[in-house]
């Protein structure tokens, strides 16, 4: 499970999916390749992803606070350094989090 991007435990549709295609004899199948694949389609799409929408929108506060802040103490007089160090903290969150909203979404489409 991320941390943005959440998704469903797949354990109980794989089980299910095992159990039938263990009680089936591959025999009497018609075309037990076809089956397979059917069965692997209807196993990958009950993948579901979703967004958590309260820590995406807590972090996107937590980034226009700290921006606003660096703008505020960059208009004050003897805040430059502090204004600076602001500045940075907002770029590396902002990164940090489109960073994991990124790859949380390329690892969960897979």
């Amino acid at each position: 499970m991320g941390f943005f991007v959440t998704s469903a435990n797949l354990a109980p549709a794989i089980t299910n999916a095992l159990r039938s295609a263990l009680e089936v004899d591959p025999a009497h199948l018609p075309d037990p390749q076809g089956e397979a694949a059917s069965r692997a389609t209807n196993v990958v799409q009950q993948l579901t992803t979703q967004i958590a929408w309260p820590r995406l929108i807590v972090a996107v506060i937590i980034a226009f606070f700290l921006l606003g802040l660096a703008i505020w103490t960059a208009t004050q007089a003897n805040m430059a350094d502090i204004s600076k160090g602001l500045m940075t903290s907002f770029q590396s969150f902002s990164g940090l989090v489109v960073g994991l909203l990124g790859g949380e979404v390329a690892t969960s489409k897979r």
